[in-house]
């Protein structure tokens, strides 16, 4: 699981370094070939744009709208959901009396689930809006547990040797991530929690609203997520937080801070309204 995100994550990064190479390189050319054009002067709101993009933080949706000649309002949805598959393995299991022994989970779910809002402002500083370089910048919105991990363990095991219900709190369970003692229904369980606040700023290649009725993008940028953090484990975000697509919070605790990740982004844009 590890190794298999880490794979992951620096392929998606090198492709999408890749794709922005060759849009700029690309675009620079044909901008050399085609006449240039007069740019429509946009008004608050005279139009808009909507967009599919890829990037480090999942698929996402967009939408952006004037609300001057060189100033775009644009929210920005991305999202990933999986479900890794994890091997089962023996962990300890440890009674009351230094008792334990051996066993194997019957079941076990992983899953990992982003979600996040970005709004955010676009801003023209040097062609008031016919620029194809924006500084961007805003506020995102994010869901609190990004992972999360159980084992579930036949209870019948535990009731050959006395334990049941309530009594299940009273065995440990020893895994890969810690000691946990098993709830009554005869499970553990991990997760990893993330600040849901934070600020973010980049540098946009690409109008937010294209010249022509289809546009291309990139973007690079700068999320600061700000906050509480905590986690049920910190054994858990050991193990597999650094192969995550997301800033490594090194250890989970009370108390407000601030990390930092880059965000990568390649979108084709789709403008709605003839200017």
């Amino acid at each position: 699981m590890k190794n298999t995100c880490l794979l992951f994550r620096r392929r998606a990064v090198v492709q999408i370094l890749l794709l922005m190479s060759l849009l700029m390189v690309s675009s620079a050319a044909d901008a050399r070939k085609r006449e240039p054009e007069p740019f429509p002067v946009r008004t608050p709101f005279s139009n808009w744009s909507a967009g599919v993009s890829v990037s480090t933080m999942g698929i996402g949706l967009s939408a952006a709208t004037p609300i001057h000649r060189s100033v775009m309002l644009r929210a920005d949805y991305s999202f990933i959901v999986l479900r890794p598959e994890v091997s089962v393995e023996m962990n300890v299991a440890c009674l009351p009396g230094n008792r334990s022994f051996e066993i194997s989970p019957s079941d076990i779910t992983a899953k990992f689930d982003t979600h996040m809002l970005r709004l955010l402002v676009d801003w023209d500083p040097i062609k008031k809006g016919a620029g194809m370089f924006w500084l961007t910048g805003g506020i995102f919105f994010q869901n609190r547990g990004l992972f999360s991990y159980s084992e579930a363990y036949d209870t019948d095991v535990f009731a050959d040797f006395g334990y049941s219900a309530q009594d299940l709190q009273k065995i440990e369970i020893i895994n890969d991530y810690g000691r946990y003692n098993l709830d009554p229904d005869g499970t553990i369980s991990n997760a990893l929690y993330r600040p849901w606040f934070g600020m973010y700023f980049g540098l946009r290649f690409g109008r937010p609203i294209p010249k022509r009725r289809v546009g291309f993008s990139g973007e690079i940028g700068v999320p600061l997520y700000m906050g509480t953090s905590k986690g049920v484990s910190s054994n858990v975000l050991d193990h597999y937080g650094s192969s995550l697509l997301f800033p490594r919070f090194y250890q989970f605790e009370t108390g407000f801070k601030v990390s930092a990740s880059i965000l990568l982004s390649l979108q084709l844009t789709f403008r709605l309204k003839n200017d």
